[in-house]
């Protein structure tokens, strides 16, 4: 019998620590890599369920399995702690899928038939339904988890491959003038007199200061006063609307 290199005849069995598909977290007491271990001793291990959260994105533990030498496996367990006596080398693999969070909400006016703000495994599919309030309808839905193309379905479908923000944007059904002044989103219906995000019967005016898009959106008509300014910040930013007017 030849022992394996780093094991000695106090120490002849090697545990071998690894992470499938990468190395997440930190294992103790026996950290990744390979351990010379004590005949007869049980070994227990653990690692954190959660690792390297940051922007809405992080890795968490599903589990663990232990194989001997020929690829058998000996035990497993969706947990993040092994115990386990050493009867020979094995191979402890630690499994861990990313997961993404989603950041969902309503407007005024309106709610979602379930809020499903949390954190979801790589490629999920989540379904987000919005629900207006009388005298109101469904817009669109705005912020940077939109897919492209899909802000106005209604219910909407994201894969969770991504981080994502997404919030359901209401407007009034009974059309209306509405004045834009300061400085902010299109989206921030206290810029706008009377108050509200503006709905595709509405005729907006950009009064003053300025008016960032970053969602398609359609109205009635717009018109952009001297000295206002509207800035699209997003490739598919735009208005639509039957008549278009830009003060000289």
């Amino acid at each position: 019998y030849q022992n394996p290199i780093g094991t000695s005849i106090a120490n002849p069995y090697l545990l071998t620590v690894q992470g499938s598909p990468l190395r997440h977290g930190t294992v103790v007491p026996y950290d990744y890599g390979a351990h010379a271990i004590t005949n007869g001793t049980t070994i227990t291990n653990d690692v954190n369920l959660l690792a390297e959260e940051t922007n809405g994105m992080r890795y968490r533990c599903i589990g663990w399995v232990v194989t001997n030498e020929a690829g058998f496996v000996v035990a497993s367990d969706p947990g993040t702690h092994v115990e386990l006596p050493m009867a020979a080398n094995y191979v402890q693999t630690l499994n861990w899928t990313q997961q993404w969070y989603l950041a969902s909400s309503a407007d005024v006016h309106g709610s979602l038939v379930t809020n499903r703000s949390g954190w979801y495994t790589n490629a999920a599919a989540v379904t987000l339904e919005a629900v207006p309030d009388s005298f109101y309808d469904f817009l669109q839905w705005a912020g940077p988890g939109v897919p492209v193309g899909q802000g106005t379905i209604n219910p909407i479908t994201l894969t969770m491959d991504q981080a994502r923000t997404i919030q359901a944007v209401f407007s009034s059904l009974t059309p209306t003038s509405r004045e834009w002044t300061g400085t902010n989103s299109w989206l921030s219906s206290s810029n706008w007199n009377p108050v509200g995000v503006p709905g595709r019967n509405d005729s907006v005016t950009i009064r003053s200061g300025l008016c960032s898009l970053a969602d398609p959106v359609t109205v009635a008509e717009i018109t952009i006063c001297t000295g206002a300014v509207l800035q699209c910040t997003a490739w598919n930013a735009a208005v639509i609307a039957t008549a278009v007017t830009v003060a000289n």
